[in-house]
């Protein structure tokens, strides 16, 4: 398990070291892009989506494996009819999750057809998701506040 999580931690710190040596990254008014004239700039983007998908599903199943936890070990501790807690775990990941990828998916239309519907060239709509981005930093902590009072 520890050379898996090493060998992840190398991955996620060569794809960025190098990414940021090679320069992929060009500012387009109002937000970033990939500078696809650069060699292996879509090799890159390609592996930011696959390291984000996929640590997005690790993170929403490492949620699910503890809201089955809390709830199985208080079905052996005692008979609490309540399930708020497990409830808000799920409510709180999935809410989390759902954000994020739904901005990944909006980011990367050219992968991902089914939201072509949203014309990102408008300056409007890319100024939208930009603010997306941003904001997806206090979403998980927000999320916290709210589903755990």
């Amino acid at each position: 398990m520890k050379v898996l999580i090493f060998l992840s931690w190398s991955w996620i710190a060569f794809v960025l070291i190098y990414g940021c040596i090679t320069q992929n990254l060009i500012f387009v008014s109002p937000g970033w892009d990939y500078d696809f004239s650069v060699p292996y700039a879509e090799l890159f983007s390609n592996l930011e989506i696959t390291l984000s998908l996929s640590c997005l599903a690790i993170s929403y199943t490492s949620y699910i494996s503890i809201a089955f936890l809390i709830y199985k070990q208080k079905t052996i501790m005692s008979c609490v009819q309540s399930r708020k807690n497990e409830i808000m775990i799920l409510l709180q990941s999935t809410l989390v999750t759902g954000y994020i990828t739904a901005m990944i998916f909006v980011w990367h239309q050219a992968l991902f057809a089914m939201v072509s519907f949203i014309d990102m060239d408008s300056k409007r709509n890319q100024g939208i998701l930009n603010c997306c981005l941003m904001f997806h930093c206090y979403v998980n902590p927000t999320m916290t506040i709210l589903c755990n009072k």
